[in-house]
This record gives C-alpha cells, structure tokens and sequence, in this order.
C-alpha cells in the first residue's frame, strides 16, 4: 500500500515538473543539433495525425514519444523523416493536453499541445 501511494507521489512529481519547466513552444532545450528550423511537429486533427515538416536537405531518423496528464507515456515510434518533406504519422489522441517529444542522435525538444 506504501509502496503504491509512493509511486503514484513519484508520478505526479513527475507530471508537475514536466509541465512547470518543459517550453510551451517546442523551444529546443537540450541544444543545437535540432531546432525548430531543421524539423517542425504539429497534430493535426483533421488529418488524424502528427505532421512532421523537414526543413533541411538532410533526412532524419527520430523517435517519437507523446506522454499524457498522467506521465505514462501513450505512443512511441521511431520514424525516418525525408528531406524537404511533410511527413505524417497517423495518430488518433482524445482530447486532453499531452507533452509530444522528438528526439534525434540523443537530442530532444518538446512541445505541449491541446486536443479539443
């Protein structure tokens, strides 16, 4: 019984300290090898999907992973983006708030995004 309620303290710690510290804007926070400009990630509801632009001439092996409110992470994949392209991953996510991170050659950046 501890040790569950300690887990779930652990969880919520966690929830919190993603949402407190992580950029709303997809702001690259673990350096310069990925930013913004080299790839871009949206949902889109209409397309049922994660669209993934690439902005540059190179193509990129990513890892997709998107955590709910709760900390458990709901979807992860690893993807091969191609070069100047709109790449899209199908997805269906219920509405709620949800943390999408792409990680490349072990940097990430992250981006919380709604789903009405």
């Amino acid at each position: 019984m501890r040790r569950q309620r300690k887990i779930n303290n652990m969880k919520y710690f966690f929830i919190i300290f993603l949402f407190a510290f992580l950029p709303v804007r997809g702001d690259n926070i673990f350096g310069d090898n990925m930013t913004d400009e080299n790839i871009s990630f949206y949902y889109s509801p209409v397309e049922r999907g994660l669209i993934l632009d690439c902005n540059d001439n190179t193509d990129h092996r990513i890892i997709i992973d998107i955590y709910d409110l709760t900390g458990n992470s709901i979807f992860k994949q690893e993807a091969e983006l191609f070069a100047e392209k709109s790449n899209s991953i199908p997805l269906e996510l219920k509405p709620g708030l949800y943390i999408i991170c792409i990680t490349e050659k072990g940097k990430t950046t992250s981006k919380k995004i709604l789903i009405k």
